[in-house]
């Protein structure tokens, strides 16, 4: 990359309850977005997700939702309960996350079954709430653990790759680049006092941004009310839309 080209991206940030007490609006003033955890596994749900999740979109700031996901626990109550604990998405809100982490949690999951597990997550939260998930996962997961050519079915979701340390993050196959970067897992900011904070960058504007949130429905033409054929003489024959129905 030449040093002349202008880089533009969009500063955010990722939380969970280890953070503690978060002053939303003084946030804002730093950061465009957050990702805020939802659940680790099937049961255990982020003690602050509801408090963030209102705290952040109050600001002013975009939001989306987060599963840490373990391998080893039922992956049915880990879909249920992540649907159902963020209830549904609003219209501006960022795409979901499939957080995936710790290769050592995967080892006793048969390698044929690993990718039918990540791939029946991302379906059904798809299905869900009308927008494509994305994945996060550190440069060596997928050779660790998923294998490089199992992971080609991930080229279509974007990318939030987690790397520290270096001047730009190394992306893993499938993908050619990345949507979102976590740099660091020890930043410091106002509005977050009690703990150390996951900073991210987004990987263009904030226009840009805001084009990959959850847009809101249009509405069809298919979706006005049909007007009545039957004549008030039919109807009051018992006429009408009665003799309308199929046999």
């Amino acid at each position: 990359m030449s040093r002349n080209k202008a880089i533009t991206r969009t500063a955010g940030i990722d939380v969970s309850s280890w953070q503690g007490n978060v002053d939303w609006p003084t946030v804002a003033k730093s950061k465009k977005f957050a990702f805020i955890r939802v659940a680790h596994g099937a049961h255990l749900l982020d003690a602050r997700f509801a408090e963030y999740w209102k705290g952040a979109k109050a600001a002013g700031m975009l939001r989306g939702p987060y599963h840490y996901f373990s391998p080893q626990e039922s992956l049915d109550d880990q879909i249920n309960y992540f649907i159902k604990t963020v209830g549904k998405l609003s219209a501006g809100d960022l795409p979901p996350v499939l957080d995936l982490e710790e290769p050592e949690a995967w080892k006793p999951i048969p390698q044929d079954q690993r990718m039918p597990l990540i791939q029946k997550w991302l379906d059904a939260v798809e299905k869900a709430f009308g927008i494509k998930p994305m994945i996060y996962l550190s440069p060596n997961f997928v050779g660790e653990v998923l294998g490089i050519a199992n992971a080609q079915v991930l080229k279509n979701y974007k990318l939030w790759i987690a790397n520290y340390k270096v001047a730009e993050p190394r992306v893993p196959s499938p993908w050619t680049t990345w949507e979102f970067w976590q740099y660091s897992e020890t930043g410091v900011i106002d509005g977050i006092d009690d703990n150390k904070v996951d900073l991210d960058w987004y990987n263009g504007t904030f226009a840009s941004l805001k084009g990959i949130c959850l847009k809101r429905k249009r509405k069809t033409s298919g979706s006005k009310k049909t007007k009545k054929t039957g004549s008030k003489k039919n109807k009051k024959n018992g006429k009408g839309k009665k003799n309308s129905k199929k046999k």
